[in-house]
């Protein structure tokens, strides 16, 4: 039986409005599972740290499991969860058997709950990408699946029950998720331990399956009327033709890959640079879902923003990370953090809102959530399979810059902003318009030379990079083609720097390069120099950086020397290998490396020789550090050396209780702990107070900050030496600039409980 297309068809006509309990259900319910969803990724990612040497890859690994699950839901959903529709614009029943296995699907979690780390989760010899994602599909991978589908499925269950747009529901899915993501850091994190925080978030999603049930029950008898398009709070794009579908769906999939790769690119830099910990994991996190929010948020004329003023924006400030990110401009950190993630936001909101203006109509609402979300994790599967395996740098922050220039302003994909230059037609103007032109393309290349010129001064840098956004902002605006190509080519530099390093590489563990300047054969990590080593053979035994014979660690082994308790000599970090070059005949250095590519760079004789010169008997073990010496007899070490840096982080599971047990244990009576804390970013002082009152130890600290002396040049440097006998550390407080660790503030870390707030240095400060 068909409808009679004669009569005014009542189907046509807006549903009843429904109730205000029916009407906040749906949002509260997708904003908790939102929210849940969010809270869990950092807080398993944070259980595992301990477990995977403490490396920022944990968490870029650990995006790409929880975005394919989060696809894996919408693929659910999309083709087997979601109501069917009639193709002739009648009401259906929504199919009793889709929703009881919707109901299947949340209590089948259950099993796996509380959240636990499982007691084989550490990877041992196995692969640790891999190993990663296995623990996570063990862990938590059915409850993350579960949550995943309340977005799109509720969504799908809303078409025609409201004259809201289910669209709207978007914004509110990242409202909960930016309220559970920057929940962790802020209050969770400082308020309780891991194994407390999985046990409330397990009880937390209980509640998240009762709402989506009660929602379930709301619509179940409920016909699915269609709803008007196009949507009456934001208008949508007419239906797109079947021709023009593939090109539609490349370019969801475009826009939803580039802020994705770029969130997961600024956060690689950040956490090289700074510590692989949840308050950093979070913060690009947090811009992407907050673009996210306001490009689905509905929008009017007077609220849209300017096409017309995406080039100027874009390039400047593009621009100015491209030329901050070379070695040849470096600005102060904090303002270079403070570019890139601005430019994080600017690209990633540009992006989320050509997406939203792209969206098809409510009919077409599980596929465009389907490739949305195909399109994250394309983005992840770039920066966490792909560019490992294909550069080695940190290569795809700027590849990410590239490509937003191409989609964003060149207009690939179809979302160019129009051209604002002037059409001129007489010679004159010609002219003025060629000077332009070759103004906006040389405008970056010009700063860039100026940088090299003026060398790292911080005043200059600054100068430098306002200038280039000035004068980035004034000339896009004109010719944004001619601009885009010059940031363009500076993009291109970071990619290829000048001069090539001797050699580099990059795995799970981190980045590394070797390289030589000035005399000297150097190795970096990220933008720390780890150590280096002269090339004159009548220098190169010679220990450098923070291991200068005048700097505090000099000093340990100049006072001991004789001592006959540190004869064995554990190193837990290798670099490499400067501190070799202080053993003696009569003394054992083991050293542990967790990153077996650094550790083959410091065996290796035509890089580093420190190893090979050494006059100890010295040997090197690969693999964390901490796990290592669990496996050591008792009293087996008298100096035990933590010196286990990934650029400027200290990974934090070598700061807990537990592992100052374990180090208590290692030790001779009469050992000493030398624990290097140098650090731009963080303050561990308080951190080292709590484990040495926890651990029943005495402790000294000196600040080596005097500048470098003529002919022995040195980084200046923050160590800690602690001992279970205050009286083996009266050699150096009789040291001038060795005094005692202040005892207050003092902060107790645990492998469960750990947070960085109290510890962020304030600029200015020591």
């Amino acid at each position: 039986m068909t409808a009679d297309v004669s009569t005014p068809p009542a189907v046509t006509t807006a549903p009843p409005r429904p109730g205000r309990t029916r009407r906040l259900l749906p949002a509260v319910t997708v904003a908790v599972c939102a929210a849940l969803l969010f809270l869990v990724e950092p807080l398993t990612a944070k259980s595992l740290l301990p477990l995977f040497g403490g490396t920022a890859a944990v968490w870029t690994g650990s995006v790409l499991f929880f975005q394919v699950v989060l696809l894996v839901g919408y693929a659910l959903v999309h083709r087997l969860l979601a109501p069917d529709r009639q193709r002739d614009g009648g009401s259906s029943r929504r199919s009793p058997l889709r929703l009881a296995a919707t109901v299947v699907l949340l209590v089948l979690p259950v099993v796996v709950l509380p959240l636990h780390v499982p007691e084989w989760a550490a990877p041992g010899e196995h692969a640790p990408l891999p190993w990663l994602l296995l623990v996570l599909a063990v862990m938590v991978g059915l409850p993350f699946l579960a949550l995943s589908v309340a977005g799109p499925l509720v969504s799908s269950w809303l078409v025609g029950e409201t004259r809201r747009s289910p669209y709207q529901l978007y914004a509110a899915s990242n409202a909960g998720s930016i309220g559970g993501l920057l929940a962790y850091p802020l209050l969770a994190e400082p308020l309780a331990d891991a194994e407390a925080l999985r046990t409330i978030w397990s009880i937390g999603y209980v509640v998240a399956a009762i709402l989506l049930v009660a929602c379930a029950a709301t619509v179940a008898r409920r016909p699915i009327a269609p709803s008007p398009d196009p949507e009456p709070d934001s208008p949508a794009p007419a239906e797109a033709a079947p021709s023009s579908r593939r090109r539609e769906r490349l370019t969801w999939l475009a826009l939803a890959a580039l802020p994705v790769s770029l969130m997961l690119g600024t956060t690689t830099v950040l956490t090289t640079d700074v510590a692989p910990v949840p308050l950093l994991w979070v913060v690009p996190l947090a811009l992407y879902l907050l673009t996210l929010a306001i490009a689905f948020a509905p929008v009017t004329e007077a609220t849209r923003p300017k096409a017309r003023a995406t080039p100027p924006v874009l390039l400047a400030v593009v621009g100015l990370a491209a030329v901050g990110s070379t070695t040849a401009l470096q600005l102060p950190k904090l303002l270079q953090i403070a570019v890139d993630l601005s430019v994080l936001t600017l690209v990633a909101l540009v992006a989320h809102r050509r997406l939203a203006d792209s969206r098809p109509p409510t009919a077409r609402l599980t596929e465009f959530y389907l490739i949305v979300a195909l399109g994250g994790a394309l983005g992840g599967a770039f920066n966490s399979l792909v560019a490992p395996l294909i550069f080695v740098r940190i290569s795809e922050f700027p590849l990410a810059l590239l490509a937003a220039i191409a989609l964003l302003v060149l207009g690939i994909a179809g979302v160019a902003a129009p051209q604002v230059g002037r059409q001129v037609k007489q010679p004159q103007s010609q002219l003025r318009l060629a000077a332009t032109e070759l103004g906006a393309l040389a405008t970056p290349l010009l700063f860039l030379l100026l940088a090299r010129v003026t060398g790292p001064g911080a005043l200059v840098n600054v100068l430098l990079a306002g200038g280039l956004l000035a004068a980035g902002w004034w000339l896009a605006g004109r010719r944004p083609m001619p601009l885009a190509l010059g940031v363009s080519g500076i993009l291109l530099l970071t990619l290829f720097p000048l001069p090539p390093p001797l050699q580099a590489g990059r795995n799970f563990y981190g980045t590394y390069a070797v390289a030589e300047a000035d005399g000297r054969r150097l190795l970096t990590e990220g933008t720390t120099v780890h150590g280096w080593q002269y090339l004159d053979a009548s220098r190169r035994r010679e220990p450098t950086a923070y291991y200068s014979t005048a700097g505090p660690i000099g000093q340990v082994f100049s006072r001991y020397a004789d001592d006959p308790a540190l004869r064995q000599v554990d190193v837990v970090g290798l670099g490499a290998g400067t501190l070799a070059a202080y053993g003696q005949p009569s003394q054992t250095m083991r050293f542990y490396e967790l990153d077996p590519q650094i550790a083959a760079v410091a065996r290796d004789p035509r890089l580093f020789s420190y190893l090979a010169d050494s006059r100890a008997s010295v040997s090197e073990t690969t693999g964390d550090g901490r796990l290592l010496l669990e496996r050591r007899p008792d009293a087996s070490a008298g100096l035990l050396v933590l010196d286990a840096f990934s650029s400027d982080a200290i990974p934090t599971h070598l700061l807990t209780a537990q592992a100052f047990g374990v180090y208590n244990r290692v030790l001779q009576p009469g050992g000493l702990l030398a624990v290097h804390i140098t650090n731009r970013f963080l303050d561990l002082r308080p951190v080292l107070a709590g484990a040495a009152a926890q651990a029943g130890m005495s402790a000294v600290i000196r600040d080596d900050d005097a500048p470098a002396v003529a002919g022995q040049p040195r980084i200046p440097s923050r160590w800690v030496v602690l001992a279970r006998n205050p009286a083996r550390l009266d050699l150096l407080r009789r040291t001038p600039g060795w005094v005692p660790l202040p005892s207050t503030p003092s902060v107790r870390w645990t492998d469960d409980y750990s947070s960085l707030l109290a510890l962020l240095r304030r600029p200015g400060t020591s």
